[in-house]
């Protein structure tokens, strides 16, 4: 293995030394010729050439012997070839000569199809030897067609027999140069599938040819089942004339075996070819049976083919037979080509070498060190050789260093090969089929992490790569398609990566697809294409206004903050963004957006904010968390899923007023116990999200309805499947356990306890439990101006909650007075309580235009969030400096 990395990195250093300075290298050159049909005197000019231009190889491309001198061909080449080890001269087998094998083992049609397309003229040649000799001669060179004693003689005759023999022993199937240059006689049929439709046995492809070669150098009967692979004429590698219409075609089936393109012959022609004009298929021959012919160069300079002129002279005229596709010309379009295939190989092998190592071996970093000295040099294949092989790198230190070159190089290489192995990643992960938890889904995920992070931070659009070739192909990846294909996953961690992939393309394409996140099952996901949207300025304003009409409650609160934040940070078009969202709130319903969207209003400057009423109720949810329950209880399914039967749903409550929480039910975990006859993948267990559609079923779980989820469960309930023989136990729970569904019991009815029946169970609850229940039991003993703050204040610190979206309110001085009222821990209508209702920091008399007061409100302790206030003309500062910058 390590010999084997050791040349391909010294060629691709030759390869890349040539291409920066032409003529400084002693790259090999090859020759290489097809269907001489025993024209020796071609052959023996072709020998000169080699020798007198230091040739490396030259290639015989089958159809060697059958013709008039092919017995002089046979006696010139088997000194040559015997001499040498390896041999410079290496001859293949063509259709011509497996027709000879094939006939002197006993196959008549074979050996007659030999005796008359060249044999005859080659046994004439050969018996002028035989009478110098001495020898009697074969008589069936006197015969237009052979008779039965002319076969038997002819298999008879030593000398032929010693030609099978040495013809068996030496010729070779396919070959191959370090230019990735196959030679084969033949075109064999590609199939649809992009696979060479060479099967031999067990094997296919390269693998096929091999075994045929190995199994012809030992065969003694025309019996043997190689022969009949060999002559199925429409598949033969000796036979097929199979030729390919692009580059894609030949690449998928020639590129696993080792082949960047192929030299043949076969077919005749009057010239040589480059079939499609691809650079893949290069068919030689040309006419040797009519005594011209030719033969091809194969070096730095590309490939060069060199026709004779005249049947009686040595003239040769020159033709560059590699097209280029642009301007770069023929010999640069020729290097480059080799070296990706070189590049492709090394990979392949530094893969193979990688995977072998354990994390623990100091040869995972004497590589690494080596390979780092080639990149210290400017050889630019090495971050795209990176970006290929970390994924196989077992010691965590040098695959992690590996990774940053590559996303600090900006290689356009190493990016390609960063979209090839996500397009793959993504493939893995959907195969797993929403398994999100399974060893292999996880090490795939983590992998795709790692790739999304990394492409978000290269300019893949600057560098043209939205739509990318995948490496190692012809095929092409769209970007966007791509990240679209990892939001469809569902798995809300990779979503989310591939919603701040598409805000960092800054492309109207992009734009389109953040849009369409609105619609995202995870709520994460829409608050993360709100906030790249809400990045995007004019652009983005009438794919998100349109969204202010849609149905979907939480797809409409975003687009409200979106074109709040859009209009707050562009001036030219805060005017359009005041309009729009007053229109939209003189018809919402939704407190939420309502109440938000007000806010949003104050924050703009508009002067006729005021004129809005004000929602100065406080919603309670609860209500609705216990009609979803009892809708799941009343239909016997669950969302999108098989029917099932409820056996059970328990709450742990966190704090004691849980029916009068501000925000729906203030608790821990939510579990719904259910029959185990249905599927519920992992996944589903831990995470719902939804909203109710159009016409008002209910189509899953949302935070906004459920409050008090442990740190660990994202949204919704967890659903558990009960074993049969345990459908009449109540599942063991703390002690803060409420059961609100028990199918014993319940008469199918779901329901929360009385308040006093908690009260005597639990105690009074904490301070803050206290607050609330008093809250909520004085509400009404509030003015209509604390009221209104109240609410402004529970809208921000939910909109903080729910989306982890920046949430302010705006205040005049009369409103700053309200808040200091509510600080005040003597307020009559709430007295007495362990603590005031608001906590300022700092106090309200201190507030600047710079410096914004943070209000706590201490009944939502359980949210944790505290609402910055600002003044109004704070807000104006602010304004001017951002139109000033805009």
């Amino acid at each position: 293995m390590k010999e084997e990395l050791t040349r391909l990195i010294e060629q691709l250093i030759l390869v890349r030394h040539e291409l920066e300075n032409p003529g400084s290298t002693e790259l090999p050159h090859y020759l290489a010729a097809s269907d001489l049909h025993g024209n020796a005197w071609r052959l023996k000019e072709i020998l000169a050439t080699a020798e007198r231009e230091e040739i490396d190889c030259l290639y015989l491309v089958g159809d060697i012997y059958s013709g008039n001198h092919g017995w002089s061909v046979y006696r010139t080449l088997r000194p040559l070839i015997d001499s040498t080890q390896p041999p410079r001269v290496v001859p293949l087998w063509g259709n011509h000569e497996l027709a000879f094998v094939a006939g002197m083992l006993g196959n008549d049609s074979q050996l007659r199809f030999f005796f008359g397309f060249g044999g005859r003229e080659l046994i004439a040649e050969m018996n002028a030897e035989l009478a110098a000799d001495g020898q009697p001669m074969l008589s069936a060179a006197d015969h237009e067609s052979p008779s039965p004693d002319d076969l038997a003689e002819i298999r008879g005759c030593q000398r032929l027999q010693e030609m099978m023999w040495w013809i068996q022993k030496t010729h070779q199937m396919v070959a191959t140069d370090m230019y990735g240059t196959g030679y084969l006689h033949a075109s064999p049929r590609i199939t649809r599938g992009g696979r060479v439709e060479v099967q031999y046995q067990t094997e296919r492809g390269m693998q096929a040819l091999q075994q045929m070669q190995r199994d012809l150098a030992e065969v003694a009967s025309a019996k043997h089942p190689v022969f009949s692979a060999l002559l199925q004429t429409d598949i033969s590698p000796l036979w097929g004339m199979f030729e390919i219409t692009s580059a894609k075609q030949f690449d998928l089936a020639y590129n696993p075996l080792g082949i960047r393109q192929l030299v043949f012959g076969h077919r005749h022609r009057s010239d040589a070819v480059n079939v499609a004009g691809v650079n893949r298929q290069i068919c030689i021959a040309v006419d040797f049976d009519e005594g011209l012919g030719g033969y091809l160069r194969v070096g730095p300079d590309g490939l060069l083919f060199r026709r004779f002129v005249d049947s009686d002279s040595q003239r040769t005229t020159e033709t560059q037979l590699i097209i280029s596709p642009d301007s770069q010309g023929a010999r640069r379009t020729h290097l480059l080509e080799v070296e990706e295939f070189l590049v492709r190989r090394l990979i392949d092998a530094e893969k193979a070498y990688f995977s072998g190592l354990s994390p623990a071996s100091n040869n995972n970093r004497r590589e690494f060190e080596k390979l780092e000295a080639l990149r210290q040099q400017q050889f630019s294949w090495i971050p795209r050789l990176y970006a290929e092989v970390y994924p196989l790198v077992k010691d965590l230190s040098v695959r992690k260093e590996m990774f940053s070159i590559v996303v600090e190089s900006c290689d356009e290489e190493a990016f390609k090969s960063l979209i090839h192995l996500l397009h793959y990643k993504t493939r893995e992960l959907k195969a797993h089929g929403g398994d999100w938890y399974n060893e292999a889904y996880v090490e795939s995920k983590a992998f795709v992490q790692v790739l999304l992070e990394a492409l978000r931070q290269m300019p893949v659009r600057r560098l043209g790569l939205l739509n990318a070739h995948l490496r190692g192909t012809t095929s092409r990846v769209n970007l966007l398609e791509l990240y679209q294909r990892v939001l469809e996953l569902q798995d809300p961690d990779l979503a989310v990566m591939a919603v701040d992939n598409l805000g960092a393309l800054e492309y109207w394409g992009a734009d389109q697809e953040l849009r369409t996140a609105f619609f995202h099952d995870a709520r994460k996901v829409r608050v993360h294409a709100a906030q790249a949207l809400a990045s995007r300025g004019e652009v983005a304003y009438p794919l998100v206004k349109t969204l202010m009409q849609t149905a979907d409650n939480w797809v409409r609160f975003l687009a409200v903050w979106t074109i709040g934040k859009l209009g707050e940070n562009n001036s030219a078009i805060a005017q359009q963004a005041l309009g729009d969202l007053r229109q939209l709130l003189g018809r919402e319903n939704d407190w939420l957006i309502y109440t938000s969207g007000k806010e949003l209003l104050r924050k703009l400057g508009d002067p006729h904010v005021d004129d809005l009423t004000d929602r100065l109720e406080i919603p309670e949810l609860t209500a609705d968390v216990i009609d979803t329950l009892q809708s799941i209880v009343d239909a016997q399914q669950e969302p999108f899923r098989k029917a099932f039967r409820v056996y059970y749903i328990t709450v742990v409550i966190s704090s004691l007023v849980y029916r009068r929480g501000l925000l729906g039910l203030d608790l821990d975990e939510l579990k719904i116990y259910v029959n185990n006859a249905d599927y519920f993948p992992s996944h589903y267990r831990f995470y719902k999200s939804a909203t109710r559609d159009k016409r008002g079923h209910w189509q899953g779980w949302r935070r906004l309805w459920i409050r008090g989820e442990t740190f660990n469960r994202p949204d919704g309930p967890e659903i558990i499947k009960l074993p049969k023989e345990q459908v009449g136990e109540l599942p063991a729970a703390g002690p803060q356990t409420v059961v609100l569904y028990d199918h014993r019991s319940s008469a199918g009815r779901v329901a929360l306890p009385e308040l006093q029946e908690v009260i005597e169970r639990f105690g009074q609850g904490k301070a803050k439990d206290r607050v609330r229940d008093s809250l909520m039991q004085n509400w009404m003993a509030l003015d209509e101006s604390q009221r209104a703050i109240i609410c402004r204040i529970h809208a921000a610190a939910a909109i903080k909650m729910l989306f982890d979206l920046p949430s302010e309110i705006f205040v005049s001085p009369e409103e700053l007075e309200t808040l200091n009222q509510l600080s005040d821990p003597n307020l009559e209508c709430l007295a007495p309580l362990p603590k005031p209702l608001l906590t300022l920091d700092p106090p309200l008399d201190r507030l600047t235009e710079d410096k914004n007061s943070v209000v706590r409100a201490n009944w939502l302790d359980a949210i944790k969030y505290s609402v910055p206030v600002c003044s109004l003309d704070s807000r104006s500062s602010r304004q001017a400096a951002s139109s000033s910058r805009s």
